[in-house]
């Protein structure tokens, strides 16, 4: 048996460094930080599947106001992502990333009763 488990310290270190870097968005990292992952994952394979190409996309609280006149949203929804999407007209680029060590840990726990879990952070 075994899951995924999110180190809260090491996420808030991630978010404090993204609002400081990013000072205009800095109110809505920590709502981005507890977004549906795995929805996305699947709309965004779905999406694929069918030739069509899609991002993730935070441009929100500029376009908030524009978005709730153009598309009739109600006041008490909030925006959090946008994932627009359509015909794919050239492959995505090269994306580097730093080292893997550095994005994610891996620590084998020994359960008391035997079995050995993974926790991810």
């Amino acid at each position: 048996m075994g899951g995924i488990l999110r180190e809260v310290p090491f996420t808030q270190m991630v978010i404090e460094g993204l609002q400081k870097q990013f000072a205009l968005y800095a109110e809505n990292f920590p709502v981005w930080a507890q977004q549906n992952g795995m929805l996305q994952y699947v709309v965004w394979t779905a999406l694929s599947d069918e030739g069509v190409g899609a991002s993730i996309q935070h441009y929100n609280p500029l376009i908030d106001e524009e978005m709730r006149k153009e598309w009739g949203v109600p006041e008490s929804w909030k925006l959090i992502a946008q994932m627009p999407f359509g015909n794919i007209e050239a492959p995505a680029g090269d994306k580097e990333f730093g080292p893997i060590d550095n994005r994610m840990k891996v620590q084998l726990i020994q359960k008391a009763f035997g079995s050995t879990a993974r926790r991810f952070f």
